[in-house]
């Protein structure tokens, strides 16, 4: 009952999203071009994440296929930084408080440790496999890094720049999640068919702060892909 009800909110959500979305082109209110921003690095090779330093009003932006990040002075439009040493940078996450942000470099299998002062990597972590998306939960310190191929998620202590602890899945590890509101992680598994690379269940691991104790598995009931599968 749980799953086909997190399964209904889910599709809920989307509905509104979508319906949001139509609302907003049938008024004529569209999105426009406002600037371009030229970038350094080999043109039509691929981008991955982008987040923000609110503070200083930068984009952080990784390049990976490029091995490198740029941080970009949204005030001007302008690069301000080019960071070498991200060998195949996917996720990025900015930690205020350290004027840092960390990159999931899935070149050499590491985490990216970036001072924002001085505009360079002044540490890495090293990691499972592949690692990918992250999240940082604010009143714990800690960043949360998936290792996609590893099946594996790093936890790092960023006062120390060091990964505290390492958990392990069935499967790969997608994009986790802080909540602020149950102050838990949110982590989903992606289990593949044998013959696809389609994602044929999705279960959702919650942990909770500040043991990272396994709270819950949920696996969501019921949905239907556009071409007809279930999960």
């Amino acid at each position: 009952m749980k799953e086909k009800m997190f399964c209904a909110r889910y599709l809920r959500s989307a509905a509104l999203f979508f319906a949001g979305l139509l609302s907003t082109v049938a008024s004529g209110q569209t999105l426009k071009e406002v600037a371009k921003i030229d970038l350094p690095g080999p043109a039509g090779k691929r981008f991955d994440y982008l987040t923000i330093d609110p503070d200083d009003r930068y984009l952080l932006s990784t390049h990976l296929a490029a091995g490198q990040t740029y941080v970009i002075d949204l005030r001007g439009n302008k690069v301000v930084a080019t960071i070498a040493d991200t060998p195949g940078a996917e996720g990025i996450e900015y930690v205020s408080e350290f004027k840092k942000f960390y990159t999931s470099n899935a070149g050499d299998n590491t985490i990216g440790v970036v001072d924002l002062r001085q505009m360079k990597v002044v540490k890495k972590l090293p990691t499972e496999k592949k690692p990918d998306g992250s999240t940082y939960a604010v009143p714990f310190h800690k960043l949360y890094v998936s290792d996609e191929r590893g099946k594996a998620e790093a936890i790092v202590d960023v006062t120390k720049d060091a990964v505290i602890k390492t958990l392990h899945f069935d499967s790969e590890t997608g994009m986790p999640q802080y909540d602020p509101v149950s102050g838990g992680t949110l982590q989903r598994e992606s289990r593949y068919g044998a013959r696809s690379r389609a994602p044929s269940r999705f279960p959702l691991v919650r942990r909770q702060q500040p043991d990272d104790r396994l709270r819950s598995r949920q696996k969501p009931a019921d949905c239907v892909f556009a071409d007809g599968r279930r999960t």
